[in-house]
């Protein structure tokens, strides 16, 4: 992994979790807590010139997160971990640990705006050990039964999501802990597991 300042890791974060979104120079700053505009144009051109950022060509003022070229035969993916909930409570809001690399077949051809978060606790077993990567594909929304990255009242969780009636009842695979209703005003879903890459 390239070394950042901390700005240019809280700015990487931003730009991944506004994929898709409009965003401008001034709410950056202001999400970042810098002084001068000007410093957030000097943080994303460090980013640009590490490749690790790329302008869209279809609107030079958004910057988006870019993978490595094709020949590598590798990706980067960014790397959350379950205790870093960010700021506004959700997993996604949090700081980037790092860039991990991927080979293509982890992605798969139709992954799109993928992330890996490394387990906590064994609540998931056996299917996920205490710091497993696990590979999600980022979506608020997930179909019944699904295993989610999720965040529920300021905390973050891999868990099992059930709907039962207008409740959402979070599982652990573990027989030894019992499910738990999320808060309906807090619970979001941040995205689906694909894979669990293991440990890394």
């Amino acid at each position: 992994m390239k070394k950042l300042h901390p700005t240019q890791k809280k700015l990487l974060t931003r730009l991944t979790r506004l994929a898709g979104e409009g965003y401008t120079i001034r709410e950056l700053q202001d999400d970042l807590n810098l002084s001068t505009p000007s410093l957030v144009f000097f943080h994303l051109q460090q980013l640009e010139k590490k490749g690790l950022i790329e302008r869209n060509p279809m609107n030079p003022a958004d910057y988006r997160v870019r993978q490595p070229p094709e020949e590598s035969g590798m990706f980067l993916v960014n790397l959350y971990g379950l205790a870093r909930c960010g700021p506004e409570g959700t997993l996604l809001s949090g700081d980037v640990e790092e860039r991990v690399e991927l080979p293509p077949q982890f992605l798969g051809v139709h992954l799109q705006n993928p992330f890996l978060v490394r387990a906590h606790g064994d609540s998931m077993e056996p299917r996920i050990q205490d710091g497993d990567l696990v590979l999600f594909e980022k979506r608020p929304e997930a179909p019944d039964g699904s295993i989610v990255a999720c965040s529920d009242s300021g905390k973050a969780y891999i868990k099992r999501m059930v709907r039962s009636g207008k409740k959402i009842l979070l599982y652990s695979l573990n027989s030894r802990y019992e499910p738990f209703a999320a808060d309906p005003e807090s619970f979001r879903i941040e995205g689906l597991a694909q894979a669990v890459v293991g440990k890394i």
